[in-house]
């Protein structure tokens, strides 16, 4: 067994990704950032401009790429197109600040669907900014925005992370019903951000 070295670990997977608007029956946000390019993300047939996914990276990271993967079955390249990704700052638990951006596909064009097709993104797209940061953003620059828009199968963001133990709600109790004197059931899920996640308790 290797070490990896820290700029080669992965910290988008297993983090929480979510969608501004609704997606395509039977998928999940969270497909994005699941260690997995078999499942597929993108919107409904008629999403809304400034349709875009977040990823909570959990702390702030001192990226050294993002690398988005597209569809891998060779099908319809044409839904990820003219969008930015962007990298922001954390406040209070919530995206702050934009620290870096780049937009990609303005002319159209798009990322081929074929199997191993990625999109690597590096600091040098946008000298200015500051390639580090706590949210990745990924948002259509189309309006009105084409039908299924903003199809990936993975998000992934290789870097150092910053900072000390975050702890991540990666599942939120959701609303239940019942009747007086019973019982009922709630379910939630975190993990430890650069700490060990089996020393999490809670009730």
């Amino acid at each position: 067994y290797a070490d990896v070295p820290a700029s080669e670990v992965n910290r988008a997977e297993g983090k929480v990704a979510t969608a501004n608007q609704a997606i395509f029956a039977g998928q999940n946000a969270q497909s994005l950032v699941d260690g997995s390019r078999s499942a597929v993300v993108h919107g409904v047939e008629t999403p809304q401009p400034g349709y875009a996914y977040t990823i909570n990276l959990g702390s702030s990271v001192r990226l050294s790429r993002i690398v988005l993967w597209p569809r891998q079955d060779a099908c319809c390249p044409d839904r990820l197109t003219n969008f930015r990704v962007s990298v922001l700052s954390d406040n209070a638990g919530q995206p702050g600040d934009v620290v870096w951006k780049a937009d990609r596909y303005t002319d159209g064009s798009f990322p081929l669907t074929e199997p191993g097709s990625r999109d690597t993104l590096l600091a040098d797209l946008d000298p200015t900014g500051s390639f580090r940061g706590q949210w990745i953003r990924i948002e259509s620059l189309e309006d009105p925005v084409s039908p299924y828009a903003l199809q990936l199968a993975e998000v992934q963001a290789f870097g150092e992370a910053e900072g000390g133990v975050n702890v991540l709600l990666t599942q939120s109790p959701q609303p239940a019903s019942t009747g007086v004197g019973r019982t009922v059931t709630f379910t939630a899920a975190a993990t430890a951000v650069n700490g060990d996640p089996t020393l999490l308790g809670y009730q």
